[in-house]
């Protein structure tokens, strides 16, 4: 069962949309307005997410609303790895939140949070408990996202081009390198799947949905 579908995916990230062609993001805009209008016209009742952002930028929410995106989406969402890729840190989540909240008055998701194993399964443990502790209270839903760990030469826009070889369910990750530690707010949670759509292909991912609801 398909909850939600996700147009597009990281959209101000230059290894998902090419914004050297599309300096203003206008083309992106009419593409989520113009997708966002087929589904509607198929299925008026599933929620429509915008695609998660990355970098957190409300200013990139703010271009997108001006160009009336925002109408026609139900959800905003962002991603954040601030033990591996971000330049933020972990205990920031709650203000980079806020930020997006104080420019639009939609749900906010985090669609993709989570922390590698590269270092230390231990910083993986850490992460995701705390990660939780932050998030759960002030975010509308919350999904753990999680690659196996690959070679160290390749490149982030190759990692990004060959993740179909690497994505695992996240609860595998879980199983396998944390459950010694597995917390009560997680012995009940079950895999769930979100969906996104890039272009005119919809993907299914597994993840591990942390929805407080």
């Amino acid at each position: 069962m398909v909850e939600a579908v996700m147009l597009w995916n990281e959209p101000n990230n230059l290894s998902h949309w090419d914004f050297k062609l599309d300096p203003d993001w206008k083309m992106f805009a009419d593409m989520v307005i113009a997708a966002s209008k087929a589904i509607r016209n198929e299925n008026p009742e599933l929620p429509i997410v915008l695609g998660g952002i990355s970098p957190i930028d409300p200013h990139f929410i703010q271009l997108l609303g001006s160009y009336g995106v925002l109408d026609a989406v139900d959800v905003v969402s962002v991603h954040g790895f601030p033990l591996d890729w971000n330049h933020w840190q972990l205990q920031d989540w709650p203000k980079k939140i806020e930020e997006i909240r104080a420019v639009t008055s939609k749900p906010v998701w985090v669609s993709e949070a989570g922390v590698s194993s590269f270092g230390a399964e231990e910083v993986q443990v850490f992460g995701l408990q705390r990660t939780a502790e932050l998030l759960l209270p002030i975010a509308d839903r919350v999904h753990w996202y999680s690659l196996l760990d690959l070679p160290a030469t390749w490149t982030a826009t190759t990692r990004h081009k060959k993740r179909k070889a690497a994505l695992t369910i996240a609860i595998t990750i879980w199983d396998s390198c944390v459950k010694t530690a597995r917390p009560n707010w997680l012995r009940n949670r079950s895999p769930a799947v979100w969906a996104s759509a890039s272009g005119s292909i919809m993907r299914i991912h597994g993840s591990i949905s942390l929805s407080t609801g």
